[in-house]
């Protein structure tokens, strides 16, 4: 059996072949060519700045390439803990901001056709334990009051109809979610970030033990649209 990223094997990342130093002149440098450094370099060259991304070691080399392909909304503790932690106000702001990002992403894949099976499929929780499902009613209601965003809470009864078992205890869904292939998602923002492959490209550097070493990454140079 052959364990490999499946992801990777579904598209080519752009190759970076770029010279043996650094641009001498650059406006930003950017640190990491994966999701968050090629979305910013792609809106920084529109703006018109020259961007160099330095990367270690390939485009999307990373989480950016492995993941589980889901734009969630939402973070990873549940709203009560946050608000418990840092507040109704700073709470609603970091809710909003989950529910931006997955509509940057959609804008993203629009506006430069990345072709990498977004969806906005929604995601689905389910509760393990008794105590979980209750905690989801609890926090549908929070999301709603608060945030002014549906969750759709289902019970253990109705959980066949979404996932064909009735193991779990009940679940949650949020219709809003989406799905994404991310090696695909990350090599199109690579393409969009920088439209030519020939010229447009430099190099980083990564240490090894004993000395520096030469690996690729990509210079943007300012957008014409």
């Amino acid at each position: 059996m052959q364990e490999q990223n499946y992801w990777l094997t579904t598209t080519n990342m752009p190759a970076a072949n770029g010279g043996p130093t650094l641009p001498e002149v650059t406006d930003i440098a950017v640190i990491g060519a994966g999701f968050t450094g090629l979305s910013a370099a792609r809106t920084l060259a529109r703006r018109g700045a020259r961007v160099t991304v330095l990367e270690s070691e390939t485009i999307g080399w990373g989480a950016s390439s492995r993941n589980g392909g889901m734009v969630l909304t939402g973070m990873k503790l549940g709203v009560n803990q946050l608000i418990a932690k840092y507040g109704r106000e700073l709470t609603r702001r970091m809710y909003a901001a989950s529910l931006a990002t997955i509509d940057c992403v959609e804008q993203i894949v629009k506006e430069d056709s990345i072709a990498c099976d977004f969806s906005r499929c929604g995601h689905l929780e389910v509760a393990c334990k008794q105590k979980h499902f209750d905690d989801y009613a609890r926090q549908a209601e929070v999301i709603a009051r608060e945030f002014n965003h549906a969750i759709r809470v289902v019970e253990k009864s109705d959980l066949a109809a979404e996932i064909g078992s009735s193991i779990y205890f009940g679940g949650m869904v949020d219709e809003v979610s989406a799905g994404c292939n991310p090696a695909r998602y990350v090599a199109g923002l690579a393409r969009a970030a920088s439209p030519s492959t020939s010229d447009d490209l430099a190099m980083s550097l990564r240490p090894s033990r004993s000395h520096w070493t030469a690996a690729p990454a990509i210079k943007i140079a300012p957008s014409r649209a």
